[in-house]
Formats: C-alpha cells, sequence, structure tokens
C-alpha cells in the first residue's frame, strides 16, 4: 500500500526554502531570483536506499532546464534495493517563483519488473489499473486511471522543500517526511 500512496503525493504544489547561499531579490527582480533558483534544481536527485522491513525503495527525481520534471519511485523485494519489483514514472511541469515551486502532474508510468508482481497485478477480478496484461519489464501508461484505490489523474499535494548543501529535503506529508535527495 506504501507504494501506491508514494504516488499520489507525486508533486503538485510545493514551497522551496533555500539556504543562505541564494539571497532574496525584491519583486523587481524575481525573473533573477527565478533563474537562480531553477539552476539549483537542475540535474538529478536521489535518496539512499530507503529500507522498510521486508523490501525497499529508492526515489529519483530529474529536474530540467525546460520546467518539466521526473520522478521515479523504484520498488525492491529486499532491503538493500538489490532485487528490482517494479518501477512507478511520473512526469510532471514545474515551475518557481520566488520561494515557491509548483508541479503540475501530466503523465503516470508503471513497469513491473519481477514475476511476482505481474502475478499480482494480472489476478482476475482485481487487475492492477483495470489493465489485466501485464508483463515483465514492459511499461504501461495509467495516466488517469483508478489503480488499487488511488485515481493516477489526482495532482493536489502540499508541501515544503528546503535545498542545502547539495541536498533537497522535502517536509510537509507523512509519507516521505524527512527522505533526503542527494544531488548527482
Amino acid at each position: 500500500m506504501l507504494r501506491m500512496i508514494l504516488i499520489i503525493i507525486s508533486f503538485t504544489s510545493c514551497t522551496v526554502e533555500v539556504d543562505n547561499s541564494v539571497t532574496k531579490k525584491s519583486d523587481s527582480k524575481s525573473s533573477e531570483q527565478n533563474d537562480t533558483l531553477n539552476t539549483q534544481f537542475i540535474g538529478n536527485w536521489e535518496t539512499d536506499c530507503l529500507a522498510g522491513t521486508t523490501d525497499s525503495t529508492r526515489l529519483k527525481l530529474t529536474f530540467n532546464n525546460d520546467g518539466a520534471v521526473i520522478l521515479k519511485e523504484e520498488f525492491f523485494y529486499d532491503t538493500n534495493c538489490s532485487t528490482a519489483d517494479e518501477t512507478w514514472t511520473s512526469y510532471h511541469n514545474y515551475e518557481v517563483e520566488n520561494s515557491n515551486i509548483s508541479f503540475e502532474r501530466y503523465k503516470e508510468l508503471i513497469k513491473p519488473q519481477h514475476a511476482d508482481r505481474v502475478t499480482d497485478y494480472n489476478q482476475s477480478g482485481s487487475e492492477m489499473c483495470d489493465i489485466n496484461d501485464w508483463q515483465i519489464n514492459i511499461t504501461q501508461d495509467v495516466t488517469g486511471l483508478d489503480c488499487d484505490s488511488f485515481t493516477t489523474d489526482e495532482k493536489q499535494m502540499d508541501g515544503t522543500y528546503v535545498i542545502s548543501n547539495g541536498e533537497l529535503t522535502f517536509t510537509g506529508h507523512y509519507l516521505i517526511e524527512d527522505e533526503t535527495f542527494i544531488k548527482q
């Protein structure tokens, strides 16, 4: 259920707090500040392996300079992020203004990577996202579908980001609170 809930929180409307390495500028210079904030985000960010009691997860964010961000949620059957289970990938547009960042998701993909996951997803009567032909390492577009008690087109989520010393942290949502993304 945790992996399903994580997708729900895929970013929509967040606030960015930046450490003293970026000084606040007046509103008349918001475009210049916007460029500075965007530069801090551009690139790849990822968490360490997030171990559970029987499985693990790794989160990856890729911010592009064209206003797009990709979130990859990689799930594993073991506690050390080595046996792939499935990957959820969501695509967002993002915009930074002053100390705010907003995300709008426009695409959601799921790729099962383990036979057990495919079997679970194709189980008669409870097909994941109403899709019944899941295959190993074949990505399905699930944008806007009802997937295991959540809807992939749900877009609203509020929280706060802090960027400091090459680390991006998120607070304000209990599911990923205190996770640290490291700039790659």
